[in-house]
């Protein structure tokens, strides 16, 4: 079983969290504290995000173990339970039936959830000693153990890492990239004298929410339709790139999606959060036209008809 919030990941937009290493302290399951920024430490720190009714948590959980096996001498593991309908004694008793070695955080005022976005069971984010997300995953997937390697060659002198996390940077900033479903590195910043239009949106949006939030479902058909004529269009100086929200669907999904609708542009699925990162927005459906240098001319949940005219008047502006 998965957590569904569907009103709160569509309505409301994602705060971002700083690099400030201010003190983020978790209440444990015994009732002590722990820092998750502790500044006397600069190993990175992994949060597993879990509950004792998620049926997948539980399933990943030999794995997680393991994984505290293999790095746990070099990052910091917080095992935080949601303490949603999940009483303490029945926590208690997983942790003890799995051999949970690490910390594990009983999140009852829900300040961790609502700090690092979670939008659902298990959710795994890494952060670097300083506070900043390096990598976050919904769910054990291959991508971990990479980005865990990264992390701590992050802070390995002589490795010839930086610490830069490519989606912390603004659109428009030549290190922003990511993977497309087909494997491709695309390039998310707009060219010179084009502008790209990147556009965030749920597979299962028009469908999924027609009976219980029919006024989404009509919002999510018109966008798609909408995207549809601009990509019909083809217009000049236009660059287009499509973002499927990883929330409550998996990457195949996007991938039929994209080829039932011969969808030609590239198409993301974004696990990473991309799309928040360099729009400032977590909701679906929107759009974001971004000119040359990373300049936001356009943000919303529709696809202006006079995008090609904004683009035009940019470019004014910009001679």
């Amino acid at each position: 079983m998965r957590i569904l919030i569907f009103l709160t990941t569509c309505l409301f937009a994602a705060h971002s969290v700083a690099a400030d290493n201010e003190s983020v302290v978790a209440r444990l399951l015994n009732g002590s504290t722990y820092d998750v920024l502790d500044a006397g430490s600069e190993e990175p720190v992994l949060l597993k995000f879990w509950a004792t009714w998620c049926v997948a948590c539980l399933q990943e959980m030999p794995a997680y173990v393991e994984l505290h096996e293999k790095y746990g001498e070099r990052v910091r593991f917080l095992a935080v339970n949601v303490a949603v309908s999940d009483p303490r004694d029945r926590v208690a008793s997983t942790v003890d039936q799995y051999e949970l070695s690490m910390p594990v955080a009983y999140d009852e005022s829900g300040d961790l959830w609502n700090r690092y976005d979670i939008i659902g069971t298990p959710t795994y984010v890494l952060l670097g000693s300083d506070g900043t997300i390096l990598h976050r995953t919904y769910g054990h997937d291959s991508s971990l153990e990479p980005a865990l390697d990264s992390a701590i060659a992050r802070h390995t002198p002589g490795t010839g890492q930086t610490d830069t996390n490519s989606i912390e940077h603004p659109i428009g900033s030549p290190a922003m990239n990511d993977v497309d479903v087909d494997g491709n590195l695309v390039d998310l910043h707009a060219v010179d004298g084009d502008a790209l239009v990147a556009y965030h949106f749920a597979v299962w949006c028009a469908s999924y929410v027609k009976d219980s939030y029919p006024e989404l479902s009509r919002r999510c058909q018109a966008f798609e339709q909408q995207i549809q004529q601009l990509r019909d269009a083809a217009l000049p100086g236009v660059r287009l790139i499509g973002f499927v929200s990883a929330y409550s669907t998996d990457e195949a999904s996007a991938v039929r999606y994209r080829d039932t609708r011969h969808v030609g542009e590239p198409i993301i699925f974004d696990t990473h959060g991309a799309y928040a990162a360099i729009s400032g927005v977590r909701s679906f459906p929107h759009v974001t036209v971004v000119a040359a240098g990373g300049k936001t001319i356009y943000s919303g949940s529709e696809v202006p008809e006079n995008i090609l005219q904004i683009i035009r008047d940019e470019k004014d502006r910009g001679h």
